[in-house]
């Protein structure tokens, strides 16, 4: 329990992250389908991948230890990834490509800490 303060705050901003960025593209936030298009992504793809942000958001928020947790991080993390990914290969700057790196470490340290919990 004395690690648990590291889990909530590092799942509620995962989930605020994943949440709102995947409303950003189910809406669409002008920016977010912007990046989409500069990236290369047709406009279909906002939709599946909003919807999936949105899920995995609400599933690592609920406080019970469920095995789909394991899946909803690492689509979170593939999202990460790939975000990070597609920024170096379109030549976007470092801070764009890391920025992602950073929060698929928050992600990590998140799920890291509910396998814990779960070990207890």
């Amino acid at each position: 329990m004395k690690r648990n303060w590291v889990y909530i705050l590092t799942t509620t901003l995962v989930a605020l992250m994943s949440f709102v960025t995947g409303l950003g593209n189910l809406i669409p936030f002008p920016h977010i389908e912007a990046d989409l298009h500069h990236l290369g992504y047709p406009s279909y793809f906002r939709i599946i991948l909003g919807t999936w942000k949105v899920i995995g958001a609400i599933v690592i928020a609920i406080p019970r230890k469920l095995w789909i947790k394991d899946l909803a991080y690492m689509g979170i993390l593939l999202d990460l990834s790939g975000a990070a990914a597609s920024r170096w290969a379109v030549g976007d700057g470092a801070t764009k490509v890391i920025v992602p790196l950073i929060i698929s470490i928050l992600t990590t340290v998140s799920w890291w800490n509910f396998r814990m919990r779960l070990s207890n």
